[in-house]
């Protein structure tokens, strides 16, 4: 399901919603890789989901590009989506996405940052 809700500059974007059918046992925001909201991450959300957790994936490139999906094969035009997004801001220990969040994230983060992976090549 497609969830359609404001970003703190009013923006509305798209954010993909597996909710549980049982009691939640709480939530989970996974945030895009380069390729967009792909059924890469729609598929665990839904598992996820299944497991008693609401999960929502918020679509990062909509400011720029709506229903963005980056082929595997050719990345380029995600990554510069996503250097341009400046999704990264530094507010003491703790990183928010400043146009999707209002406050500092106070979870447990599980992040892939490729230009921080030896396994990531350098043109990426």
């Amino acid at each position: 399901m497609i969830a359609k809700p404001n970003a703190s500059d009013g923006h509305k974007f798209d954010c993909w919603i597996a909710s549980t059918q049982e009691n939640s046992n709480g939530g989970l925001v996974i945030i895009q890789e380069i390729f967009g909201v792909t059924d890469q991450l729609k598929n665990p959300a839904t598992d996820y989901s299944k497991l008693g957790y609401d999960v929502a994936i918020p679509a990062l490139f909509d400011h720029q590009q709506p229903g963005a999906e980056i082929s595997f094969d050719n990345a380029d035009p995600g990554r510069d989506m996503m250097l341009a997004a400046n999704l990264e801001q530094s507010h003491g220990r703790h990183q928010r996405l400043s146009q999707y969040f209002d406050c500092p994230l106070m979870a447990p983060v599980l992040g892939h940052l490729g230009t921080k992976d030896d396994h990531v090549p350098a043109e990426m």
